[in-house]
């Protein structure tokens, strides 16, 4: 087994700031409902004769991330607990933001770079390896660190490459804005103009009672702080019962799916029309269909009895749904989580994917028609929920992460999210090849190959 040590360890710091930086960021409602969970780790594994020589990329990415982070400066700060009021808070002030980004710079020993970027079957020890240290357990804590580690060739070749993992934590950011300061810091490192600048204001989040229910999340979610105790208990991140496998669709794979679902949905329709009720389906989007195929597979592969209820959580960016809208720059977290649930005996039926497809729908409908107007009650959402009976969608097809993540030596081999931490997680991002969906899985073992026969089609 391959093993990863760190070799140095230093501080990026934010370059001088023409004007005064706020000493401290408060947390949205939005962002305090993810106090306790696991920070955010994104691996990518870059390989090839075009990754430069390890001391300029380190001098590259470093130098690129110390100009990137003034304008993203929550990432330097520090989430820390006010315990006279009973608020977290980014503190941004001089001595918690001084120091910088913790960046380790870590070798591996044995480790074959090309087999972590190509298995469709996750290494998982071998990938948590690459991902830097982010405690977060008690308060304060760092919020933001990088890890660089270096695959060295056989004895007298060059290097296979090299593999960039960060964790952020959840509180600060969700995904959309975490791949945004990845997008300009790998645009800082080519040397071209990334996206415009961020917005870190949390006021533009609108609730008049939004104070209130950021404290009562924070309260409920780690009723122990300063530490953050973690959501749902323990999470066995390594659990030798669970394994992760990537799936990718082909942009023609896609096509097929969307025909055959939305041949289901119409046959639904005009049977619904014909016996004269009204109904609200509609051809299904590409999300759509591949969430509603990634549900009907884990139910098939888990064998559920037809009469329980099978679950799907699916985590939504509220930007543009706000009440007034919130601008894609917004640097923070917009995003809420809600479930659909239908019996297990409609998505094993003849129409399961139409029925599938009208949950789903349903409730991202009902869930972002004004996203704010249920918040007291998010966290209800688990209340009444059998964990083993649930997927959990995260990130999302539009999510181009391989086109964003060229520091200057070429797209990577390969982008995972590491975090992947229960069962029945599924995490889409856009496929390498810009035309696909890459689908990464967490499940429990028994259960995998029954999943990739059933979703594969094999």
């Amino acid at each position: 087994m391959s093993r990863v040590h760190v070799v140095k360890t230093t501080y990026v710091p934010l370059p001088p700031s023409p004007a005064p930086l706020p000493d401290r960021v408060d947390l949205s409602l939005f962002d305090a409902l993810w106090i306790c969970f696991p920070p955010i780790q994104r691996l990518l594994l870059f390989r090839g004769s075009h990754v430069p020589p390890l001391p300029a990329l380190l001098d590259s990415l470093r130098s690129a991330l110390s100009r990137t982070l003034l304008p993203y400066f929550t990432l330097a700060g520090k989430l820390t607990y006010a315990p006279a009021s009973g608020d977290v808070f980014i503190d941004c002030s001089p001595a918690a933001i001084g120091p910088g980004v913790a960046f380790f710079e870590a070798e591996s020993e044995g480790g074959d770079l090309g087999r972590l970027a190509d298995d469709e079957v996750h290494d998982v020890d071998a990938f948590v390896q690459l991902i830097p240290e982010l405690d977060a357990t008690e308060l304060p804590a760092p919020v933001f660190a990088v890890q660089v580690t270096r695959f060295r060739g056989a004895e007298g070749s060059a290097d296979q490459g090299v593999a960039l993992g960060f964790a952020a934590h959840h509180s600060v950011v969700d995904g959309r804005a975490l791949w945004r300061f990845v997008e300009a810091w790998a645009a800082e490192c080519r040397g071209e103009a990334g996206p415009p600048p961020p917005s870190l204001d949390r006021s533009v989040i609108k609730h008049p009672k939004g104070k209130e229910i950021a404290r009562m999340f924070l309260h409920r979610m780690s009723p122990c702080l300063p530490k953050t105790t973690p959501f749902f208990g323990a999470i066995e991140r390594l659990s030798p019962e669970f394994e992760r496998r990537t799936f990718v669709m082909s942009r023609d794979q896609i096509q097929l799916l969307k025909q055959q679902t939305t041949q289901s949905v119409n046959a639904v329709i005009s049977k619904q029309l014909q016996a004269g009720r009204s109904t609200t389906l509609r051809p299904p989007s590409t999300f759509v269909s591949i969430s509603a195929h990634a549900w009907i597979a884990f139910v098939r592969s888990k064998g559920f009895q037809p009469d329980v209820d099978a679950y799907i959580i699916v985590i939504a960016d509220c930007r543009p749904r706000l009440d007034p809208p919130v601008d894609d720059a917004f640097f923070g977290n917009c995003v809420k989580y809600f479930c659909a649930k239908t019996r297990a005996s409609e998505l094993l039926g003849e129409e399961g994917p139409a029925r599938a497809c009208a949950a789903l729908q349903n409730a991202i409908n009902e869930a972002l028609e004004d996203p704010l107007k249920d918040c007291e009650t998010w966290l209800n959402v688990f209340d009444e929920i059998d964990m083993s009976r649930l997927v959990n969608l995260t990130a999302s097809p539009r999510f181009m992460v391989y086109d964003i993540t060229d520091f200057g030596w070429g797209r990577p081999s390969r982008a995972e999210l590491v975090s992947m931490n229960n069962d029945g997680q599924v995490v889409f991002v856009g496929a390498r090849d810009g035309e696909g969906v890459q689908v990464s899985l967490a499940l429990h073992s028994l259960h995998m190959e029954a999943f990739a026969k059933h979703f594969s089609g094999n």
